[in-house]
């Protein structure tokens, strides 16, 4: 059974509007609410003395922590509910190319995000790898250089950017990418944080344990599953953490990292989890099937593919679910788990998930080097042809400009 590790941490809830409040690490504010008070008490906190000479602020500030969504995409799958869903992108795009840019030999499953300033941040692999900053226009503004960016970075409410790299470390830069702090971690970090209302920083190394930051680089709570963690957490309206695993398992952690319960569906879950508007869990495992759990942990309906799930689903504003699978398809379900439609897509949906615009229209490639536009209905709209695999998940700005990174190390722009 999983079970909370690392330091012991002491707590005091309490609810009440302020203005300024210190502590000696780690608090957090919902909306000018006090929601948690977080103060160590023991276990290390992963920093290193030649981090904090590399620009780490240990300090003892305090600031209004707001929803990340203020920027029109600030993390994989856009929310922290991870529904691929962006309402106010409601420009009717054509599918024309604005522009490409090379950003490294490989972009991997990191998805572009984008900043409220507009600024595009991807994750490259391979040959000089780093975390890329691109103007909308497709300019690049900077490179910071890592080990591997596999997945997606996250924006936080005050522009700082967290990713995870292959050398173990979390990284937060400035907006300008210089080194805010790092957090060391015991394995390579494949993929993408996910940061819930209250600034917390949510991760898995590729291994049995998620992290929980705080916004300043030290450690709320780790929590192990009993095997590999290989996806990105989800987070519901009421904080709960959700997650799969290597083990069997999706996870459901209540928000001080301790077990709220577990469902088992018999083989590995590589699916990052996304939740509906009335708390329902989708997500996929290597039995084939698509689930569907109540916010409890009861299964309320399980789809059976042809070949296992590994991308995130994606949630339309009518209770469609999207999924994409190995075996060349992108699924359509009614909110009841049955089939609505499915599109044959020009190779396996590997790690990439859909993302759905304000106009219900459905993006996603394939590792068949297509890139796809969907109508509702299922039909196509448009594709383009990109110079290699698909494994990321399309972004989408406020101006219906669709972003997506391919194998062949371009950031491509339609609009």
């Amino acid at each position: 059974m999983g079970e909370k590790c690392g330091g012991m941490k002491l707590g005091l809830f309490a609810t009440g509007v302020i203005l300024v409040l210190m502590t000696m690490e780690g608090v957090q504010v919902l909306g000018g609410e006090v929601r948690h008070i977080g103060l160590t008490a023991g276990g290390s906190d992963g920093f290193e003395d030649s981090d904090i000479k590399e620009g780490v602020e240990r300090d003892m500030m305090m600031r209004e922590v707001v929803e990340p969504s203020e920027h029109p995409w600030p993390m994989f799958q856009h929310d922290a509910r991870h529904t691929g869903y962006n309402p106010n992108a409601v420009y009717d795009n054509p599918g024309r190319l604005k522009w490409k840019v090379r950003v490294g030999e490989h972009v991997y499953g990191s998805s572009a995000v984008i900043s409220r300033d507009n600024i595009i941040y991807i994750g490259t692999i391979g040959v000089n790898s780093s975390l890329c900053a691109l103007s909308k226009n497709g300019t690049l503004l900077w490179r910071y250089p890592v080990d591997n960016v596999r997945f997606s970075p996250v924006i936080g409410s005050d522009s700082t950017i967290y990713f995870g790299s292959h050398d173990k470390y979390f990284y937060a830069l400035y907006p300008n990418g210089t080194l805010r702090w790092r957090y060391k971690t015991e394995e390579a970090i494949w993929f993408s944080p996910v940061m819930g209302s209250d600034g917390t920083i949510y991760f898995s190394p590729f291994n049995p344990n998620l992290y929980a930051i705080y916004p300043n680089g030290t450690l709320k709570w780790k929590f192990c599953a009993d095997d590999t963690i290989t996806n990105s957490p989800a987070i519901g309206s009421d904080g709960t953490i959700y997650f799969g695993s290597y083990d069997t398992h999706l996870y459901a952690l209540y928000p001080n990292g301790t077990l709220k319960w577990r469902f088992s569906v018999g083989e590995r879950v590589t699916s990052s989890p996304a939740i509906g508007p009335s708390g329902i869990i989708y997500f996929g495992a290597h039995n084939s099937y698509l689930y569907a759990l109540y916010p409890n942990g009861t299964l309320k309906w399980k789809f059976k593919m042809d070949i296992f799930v590994s991308g995130s689903p994606a949630i339309g504003s009518d209770g469609t679910i999207y999924s994409g699978s190995h075996d060349a398809h992108l699924y359509a379900l009614y909110p009841n788990g049955t089939l609505k439609w499915k599109f044959k897509t020009g190779g396996p949906v590997l790690s990439a998930s859909p993302s759905i615009d304000g106009n219900g229209m459905i993006h996603i490639g394939s590792s068949g080097y297509w890139f796809y536009a969907l109508y509702p209905n299922g039909t196509l709209k448009w594709r383009y042809k990109t110079g290699w695999y698909v494994y990321s998940t399309p972004s989408i700005d406020n101006d219906g400009n669709v972003y997506i990174g391919s194998y062949d190390g371009y950031l491509y722009c339609f609009g």
